[in-house]
């Protein structure tokens, strides 16, 4: 319904569909996600609003089985990176990998729209490597050796190493 009470529901193509059911919306945009229900599988969406037709977006799921599925992966990388170091933040490399793999897993569903919805999480793995990279030159400046800094962060040498290669290659 529009918000003079309009039925929007229609099968003419560019409507609001009959089958589609909102299972959410994206955060930052209000676009809803959709499960539509009348095609085989039952296919997972994110249609985008605001283009005064319903008929673009991206799948993100072949199924809710999938969706669930690729939501459980997420979620796992957000609560269970390095349980035994408590200071291991999420990467957008992991993101990413996360994303591809989900992708690589559903033929529907598509890196991209997985990225959106991911935008959040990707902006905080960007400040927190910032942060880091910040942190790493400074204690590198400062004469500290490699592991030294990797234990003092609780953090992999192969991240504090591949972050201070990223802050000097800002610094040249």
């Amino acid at each position: 319904m529009d918000v003079e009470g309009n039925r929007l529901v229609s099968d003419e193509e560019g409507a609001w569909q009959p089958g589609w059911i909102v299972i959410g919306c994206v955060e930052l945009t209000g676009d809803p996600i959709i499960v539509d229900t009348r095609e085989a599988g039952q296919p997972v969406a994110c249609l985008m609003h605001g283009m005064e037709e319903w008929d673009a977006g991206s799948y993100i799921a072949g199924s809710i089985g999938q969706c669930k599925d690729a939501i459980a992966k997420v979620r796992l990388l957000m609560t269970c990176k390095e349980p035994e170091r408590t200071n291991v933040p999420v990467a957008c490399a992991d993101l990413d990998a996360v994303v591809a793999e989900i992708a690589e897993a559903d033929e529907y569903a598509h890196a991209d729209a997985w990225k959106a919805l991911l935008a959040p999480s990707y902006r905080s793995a960007r400040q927190q490597e910032e942060a880091l990279i910040r942190k790493i030159k400074s204690m590198s400046e400062q004469g500290m050796k490699l592991k030294d800094i990797a234990d003092a962060l609780q953090i992999p040498l192969k991240q504090a190493y591949s972050y201070l290669r990223q802050a000097k290659n800002k610094a040249d």
